[in-house]
C-alpha cells in the first residue's frame, strides 16, 4: 500500500484533513484543560472574581506558564483582564462564560466523589 498524494484523496478526506490542520502556536484545548493550575484558577476566579492578577500568582502559582495560561484562559472567553488606569495594576474578572465552566467542574468533581 503506497500512500496516495493528497490532491488523489477523496473529497471528504481532503476536507476532514484540511480541519484538521492547527494554526500556527495553537495548542488543542485539551492540552490547556489538563495542564497545571488551569481547573484551579477557574474555581479560584468564580469563588474570588473580581481579582488583583497578583493575587492570582499569590493564591494559586507563581509559574512562569501562568502568564500564558491566563492569556488561553482570556481568549476562551473564560475571564477578562482589566488594567487600571491610576496603578499599574491588572484585575481578573471571570465571565458568564467561566462561570458556566467553573459549575461543570464542581459537577464533575461532585461525580467522582460519589463513585
Amino acid at each position: 500500500m503506497e500512500p496516495r498524494p493528497f490532491n488523489q484523496l477523496p473529497e471528504e478526506i481532503r476536507i476532514a484533513l484540511g480541519k484538521r490542520k492547527k494554526k500556527e502556536n495553537e495548542r488543542p484545548l485539551m492540552d490547556l484543560i489538563e495542564s497545571k493550575y488551569v481547573l484551579s484558577m477557574i474555581l479560584y476566579l468564580d469563588r474570588m472574581s473580581p481579582v488583583l492578577k497578583s493575587d492570582l500568582y499569590h493564591d494559586i502559582a507563581r509559574g512562569s506558564g501562568m502568564l500564558n495560561k491566563i492569556d488561553e484562559l482570556r481568549e476562551l472567553g473564560i475571564l477578562e483582564i482589566y488594567c487600571t488606569a491610576r496603578t499599574n495594576t491588572n484585575v481578573i474578572v471571570i465571565t458568564d462564560k467561566g462561570r458556566t465552566v467553573a459549575e461543570r467542574i464542581r459537577d464533575l468533581i461532585k461525580s467522582i466523589e460519589r463513585l
